[in-house]
């Protein structure tokens, strides 16, 4: 399943409501490779076995936070987020200058041709093909799982992210077999190197996945007021004529410029000491803490 507009995805109609927990848990069957039935009254009815589901979603942050502020608790209880391999990069914006393009792509082209000659190969569904994982792949692959494991507990670094923690030793796995398949014509078993590479992408996702977690939390307030506070610190000092809290209306970062998103950063900042809002000569004017000037 693929979508390039999250919002198809997590707004549809299966996707809330009664119809979540439904949606949800056949979603991790089918990730799961459980076999599935659905019947219908008025169409023939439908059986899956020893398929896998994969998802490739991209989402706006606004779009998976909106679904996650009413639905986070059963996503996460479910294990549905869990089952992710989540990347949250930074943004590029003002950074995107054109580029020619390439006139080769050997190694692209090598990557297409490989991927469409396994998916012309005829597969087996009822007999599907088991791949073993070698002493040595095996051994690393152990020393991965228990190494999360421990990572799960009292003051570990995974402690609150058991959901995406306790998958990340199987996401290790199936990303190794994977490199395998997709490398060789006639593997029957995954080998030292597939499985260390898969555990390198697999742990870079789960700690990528902490940072879902950072933004998700954050209120848009928060994020308001980390906006300000670097706008602040920017800021030229001028003790003559100290700055005034409706001045951010016109000349403050343009996210401020409305009343409400104001007074929410700057209510968090003075919350948490970085300014202090003062009446002065009938105005309200912004001191800063001392550490915002020091470079």
């Amino acid at each position: 399943m693929s979508s390039s507009e999250g919002g198809t995805v997590f707004g549809g109609v299966g996707m809330r409501g009664e119809a979540l927990m439904g949606a949800l848990a056949f979603l991790n069957k089918a990730w799961d490779g459980e076999p599935q039935s659905m019947t219908r009254k008025q169409a023939v009815s439908t059986y899956l076995d020893n398929y896998r589901l994969s998802c490739l979603i991209s989402s706006q942050r606004e779009t998976i936070q909106e679904w996650l502020s009413k639905n986070a608790g059963l996503a996460e209880g479910m294990g549905f987020l869990g089952r992710f391999l989540i990347c949250v990069p930074e943004s590029t914006i003002g950074f995107r200058v054109y580029k020619q393009a390439p006139e080769a792509t050997p190694k692209l082209d090598r990557f297409t041709d490989q991927c469409l000659k396994k998916l012309r190969q005829k597969t087996d569904l009822g007999n599907p093909r088991i791949l073993n994982l070698s002493d040595d792949a095996h051994r690393v692959w152990v020393e991965y799982f228990n190494f999360v494991e421990a990572a799960q507990g009292k003051d570990g670094p995974y402690e609150y992210h058991t959901a995406a923690a306790s998958k990340s030793a199987e996401q290790a796995a199936r990303i190794a077999a994977v490199f395998t398949l997709l490398s060789a014509d006639h593997a029957v078993e995954v080998g030292l190197k597939a499985m260390q590479q898969g555990i390198t992408i697999a742990q870079w996702f789960l700690d990528e996945s902490l940072r879902l977690n950072g933004h998700l939390t954050t209120s848009r307030g928060q994020r308001h007021a980390e906006i300000l506070l670097e706008w602040l610190k920017e800021l030229e000092p001028d003790d003559e004529k100290p700055l005034r809290v409706g001045e951010l209306l016109q000349i403050g970062p343009r996210p401020i410029r409305k009343k409400k998103e104001r007074d929410e950063a700057v209510k968090v900042l003075s919350e948490l000491g970085w300014i202090q809002v003062l009446k002065w000569r009938n105005s309200r004017i912004i001191l800063l803490h001392p550490s915002i000037r020091k470079k």
